[in-house]
């Protein structure tokens, strides 16, 4: 059992991993490919397909609450995945990807332009803007992380099934609950 609980705390460990990307005002925010710099805005990024199939009309928006979060240090990062495979830990799987600086609490992030479809989302309260979820020495994650539907396991990281809800046109807010260990 102890060797089941290592093997899935160290798949947690990768959630989130993205290239890090400097913005106006010294800020860091994490992304696949090229963004698209806003000032004084979270920076959105998406694969450039997800672009292309991406209709402004009768597209949907996302907006991801998140609450619970133990302090306003560091970064939330969010993810959005459009199928299981990679969720919730494979950057290379995430379609779109947003990350901000916590400015309060709850924390609000929008994802607008987001054709109707499955998708999960994962997010993580990187603490101390390192990139990465920190873990103690047996893998266990040290910073807090959820997932929509906030269906997280027992043991090993959280499932697509678990975690997927349907996108239509019309705006959709998903609460996410941020937990620690």
């Amino acid at each position: 059992m102890f060797r089941f609980a290592l093997k899935s705390a160290v798949a947690v460990v990768i959630l989130l991993t993205l290239p890090r990307v400097a913005i106006p005002g010294d800020e860091t925010v994490d992304t696949i490919h090229e963004p698209t710099v806003v000032p004084s805005q979270p920076t959105v990024t998406s694969t450039p397909d997800a672009q292309d199939r991406a209709d402004p009309i009768g597209s949907g928006k996302i907006i991801v609450s998140v609450s619970a979060l133990r302090n306003q240090s560091g970064m939330l990062r969010v993810a959005i995945f459009s199928q299981k495979k990679g969720f919730p830990a494979n950057a290379k799987a995430v379609r779109w990807a947003k990350a901000s600086p916590i400015t309060e609490l709850p924390m609000t992030l929008e994802f607008a332009g987001i054709p109707p479809g499955t998708y999960a989302v994962s997010a993580l309260h990187d603490e101390n803007n390192n990139n990465k979820l920190d873990t103690n020495w047996i893998g266990i994650p040290k910073e807090g992380f959820g997932v929509s539907n906030n269906r997280l396991r027992k043991f090993g990281p959280p499932k697509f099934s678990d975690a997927k809800f349907e996108l239509g046109a019309t705006p959709l807010t998903l609460p996410i609950v941020i937990h620690y260990y």
